[in-house]
């Protein structure tokens, strides 16, 4: 006897409801009850219904070519206080640009919200995201790791880009920084320098979690049998003691990850030929008006954290949440890590 393939008509006869809703269901239509859902998927589980693949990508490919523009609005959430505001950085603007061309790929409008708008208190927020009945949540990043997110997100989808917030748990997409540490120590010892000294400003060390330094230290233990000088870490950009502890360790390279060091280094008196330098937070299509250093920003060395590869996998994991109706609190939260590659500027010369 053959074996029956099971079909929608079954489920619908067998869950009672239309074929037309059951499809939906199966699709993770958002406008399908999670009850009705939760039924459909538990009868269809239960006749051991298996989607024909090459089906379900022609339908979910039909369904985008249908209606491209106007399936559902994801939120964005943003440290600063307004449009103008956050254009005056321009890794933030090339961040917006492509979160916004992402979500439209798979059909979705994205409205950017600005958490430090005078007139946008905390309630206020909450009760605009609730309203405008999003899909999901986007935090981009802030430039350090704060306690807790001054937003109520309740159940909503929300999928952070770096580690922004340590409460609520979300999912997160962040460079590998232990994996590109690594690669930019082997590729700044190949290049001929015995000495490198990290110098981390901000809330870099935070955002990291530490795993910068951690790479650093390993190295020296596994690669070079030396113990390696701690890394100088100032949130206040604060350069005092650097000089002194540059020539303690006899450094000939820094490894940093702000334009402001490189500016340092350059403002103090430093040669490329003095002191070399590499960057483990680089995006290399960023303006040279950051810098008051000679370089334009794609002139710098050091690794290339692939940022647009980073926007659009936080876009791609939250589209999935939404279309799978997932909600509630996150116990254990997916970290995924996107690895760089060495990017080779003027800023590191060959020894």
């Amino acid at each position: 006897m053959g074996h029956h393939t099971v079909t929608i008509r079954d489920i619908s006869k067998a869950a009672g409801f239309s074929t037309c809703t059951v499809s939906k269901a199966l699709r993770g239509d958002p406008k399908i009850s999670r009850t009705t859902r939760d039924t459909i998927l538990k009868t269809a589980e239960s006749l051991g219904y298996q989607p024909d693949p090459e089906l379900k990508k022609y339908m979910s490919y039909m369904s985008r070519r249908r209606n491209q523009s106007i399936r559902s609005t994801l939120g964005l959430l943003t440290p600063y206080s307004s449009k103008t505001d956050s254009q005056r950085f321009d890794y933030y603007v090339a961040f917006e640009k492509t979160i916004l061309t992402r979500a439209e790929s798979h059909g979705y409008r994205v409205d950017v919200l600005y958490m430090k708008d005078p007139n946008m208190r905390p309630e206020r927020l909450k009760q605009i995201i609730h309203a405008r009945n999003l899909d999901g949540l986007i935090v981009s990043p802030t430039g350090n790791t704060e306690e807790t997110l001054p937003v109520a997100v309740g159940n909503l989808p929300t999928v952070s880009c770096l580690h922004t917030y340590r409460n609520p748990k979300m999912h997160r997409v962040e460079p590998d920084y232990y994996r590109n540490a690594m690669t930019a120590l082997r590729t700044i010892f190949e290049k001929g320098y015995r000495n490198p000294f990290l110098v981390f400003t901000g809330g870099f060390h935070h955002v990291t979690d530490g795993m910068a330094e951690a790479a650093f230290h390993h190295f020296g233990a596994l690669d070079l049998n030396k113990r390696m000088p701690p890394a100088y870490i100032t949130k206040s950009y604060d350069y005092g003691k650097l000089p002194s502890l540059l020539k303690k360790h006899k450094a000939d390279c820094v490894i940093g990850n702000s334009t402001f060091t490189l500016d340092w280094l350059y403002k103090t008196g430093y040669s490329l030929e003095d002191m070399g330098y590499a960057s483990l937070n680089l995006v290399p299509k960023a303006d040279k008006k950051q810098l008051n250093a000679p370089y334009d920003m794609s002139e710098i060395s050091g690794m290339d954290v692939q940022a647009d590869v980073i926007d659009s996998a936080v876009v791609d994991i939250l589209v999935g949440m939404a279309l799978r109706n997932e909600s509630g609190t996150i116990e254990n939260p997916q970290i995924v890590t996107i690895q760089g590659k060495w990017h080779d500027g003027i800023t590191l010369p060959r020894k």
